[in-house]
């Protein structure tokens, strides 16, 4: 027989676990929603280029994005990736191009559109004419069809831009 204090302890454990459940829902359902909200990828031509046609893509391009990628880097990447931006951005307003600047997070997409989603995102620079991604990580450099990928070492030293010739 179970007495009257032992009952209010199982009714007790009973709220608890109602409440501890209810809290993971809503953790799990915030997650879930942040990511259909702000998630997505990038769809990128695989189609690599010489670096003479890379550069002619380039040079004829008046609408350039440039996008910044820093997903899951360490701060010191973060810091050579989005410094290389500025560097790609200010060489190219001085070639006269029209710059859209956006920036990949691990929280979604920054750019003309305010946070977003990265799939909205990658539908808005791809009216552009051609595509700067800078990415942390082994320092790389490849064009593309549609964009240049490169990739931008922690603690990076090396000027990032485009000379006029």
């Amino acid at each position: 027989m179970m007495g009257k204090g032992s009952q209010n302890v199982g009714i007790y454990a009973l709220g608890m676990i109602a409440v501890v459940l209810i809290a993971v829902g809503a953790y799990l359902y915030v997650q879930w929603d942040e990511q259909n909200r702000y998630g997505g990828e990038l769809t990128l031509s695989s189609k690599l280029l010489s670096t003479y046609e890379g550069n002619f893509k380039i040079a004829n391009g008046q609408r350039i994005a440039i996008v910044m990628d820093v997903r899951g880097l360490g701060q010191d990447n973060k810091v050579s990736v989005y410094q290389c931006g500025v560097g790609f951005a200010s060489s190219l307003a001085r070639l006269g191009k029209n710059v859209t600047n956006f920036a990949i997070e691990d929280s979604g997409c920054y750019g003309p559109l305010n946070r977003t989603s990265i799939t909205a995102c990658n539908e808005v620079m791809h009216k552009e004419d051609y595509i700067i991604l800078l990415k942390g990580g082994e320092a790389d450099t490849k064009y593309y069809e549609d964009h240049l990928l490169v990739i931008v070492p922690p603690n990076n030293t090396i000027e990032c831009g485009v000379k006029a010739r």
